[in-house]
């Protein structure tokens, strides 16, 4: 069956009334009605509910109920949503401005993943000729940003859900299998899509620790991120003859053959 919607966007929240705000403000002003809305609450108790309610003529589903954490609650937008392709915008993140999803939406057509811009505080962050080795080094030394890009849910039917298991990171492991272990498809959009907001939960130490134990998980992975860390430099000279990017991929051709045998990352 064909999704209905070409677009659905997940919202989360626990006690964030003021950043609900913005989220539920700017997402009502677009001037494309076209898509799906999904609010997971954890069971706030800061007025959020009264306030989803208030709005629940512009939203789809909504529930409030205690969950098990910002991925569980994440999880739940992706079972519940209709969507071709899934935007996460948080509580407290907001779209940049009304045109956002008119100018969008024409462009999801095929790839699996759609890399907007995104402000953050006041710097724009652009993701620009994106490859497999930009990606490669991005992933590397962070992050990219949920709430600007635009995921094709059946990502998650090929490479799992986001894992529950840890607290900071799934959506940084999720990139990882599916874009540098995986095979999936990206292109990147010059259209600034989202504000982040700068009070959202993040953790640099935990960060560290969650990525250390992902690696442990693959075979031999510790050997290509120990290589690009202890020598970082010649790393980076490399990058712009993309030597580094040719040798990257036959070292990880190996390790995509036999990835999913992983327990892990069994569906």
């Amino acid at each position: 069956m064909e999704n209905p919607y070409k677009l659905s966007i997940i919202t989360i929240n626990l006690n964030n009334k003021e950043g609900l705000q913005k989220t539920i403000d700017s997402v009502i002003s677009q001037t494309c009605k076209d898509f799906e809305w999904i609010v997971i609450d954890g069971g706030s108790t800061d007025g959020s509910k009264e306030l989803i309610e208030k709005y629940s003529n512009h939203i789809n589903y909504w529930v409030s109920e205690p969950d098990k954490g910002i991925y569980n609650a994440m999880n739940k937008g992706v079972r519940k949503s209709h969507g071709e392709y899934l935007l996460f915008l948080n509580s407290g993140d907001y779209l940049y401005n009304s045109e956002v999803l008119i100018n969008v939406i024409p462009f999801l057509k095929d790839k699996d993943f759609y890399f907007g811009n995104e402000q953050c505080g006041n710097n724009i962050i652009k993701y620009n000729n994106l490859s497999l080795g930009n990606i490669f080094f991005i992933l590397s030394e962070s992050s990219l940003c949920h709430q600007s890009t635009f995921i094709k849910k059946n990502i998650f039917k090929k490479y799992g859900y986001y894992r529950e298991d840890y607290s900071i990171v799934s959506d940084w492991i999720l990139y990882y299998t599916s874009i540098i272990m995986g095979k999936a498809t990206l292109e990147n959009l010059n259209i600034l899509v989202a504000v982040f907001d700068m009070n959202g939960k993040s953790q640099q130490s935990q960060n560290v620790i969650e990525r250390n134990k992902f690696f442990k998980e693959i075979p031999n992975i510790n050997n290509a991120i120990t290589f690009y860390y202890q020598n970082f430099d010649i790393v980076k000279a490399l990058k712009k003859y993309r030597i580094i990017f040719f040798l990257f991929r036959i070292y990880y051709y190996f390790y995509r053959k036999n990835f999913f045998k992983c327990r892990a990352f069994q569906l």
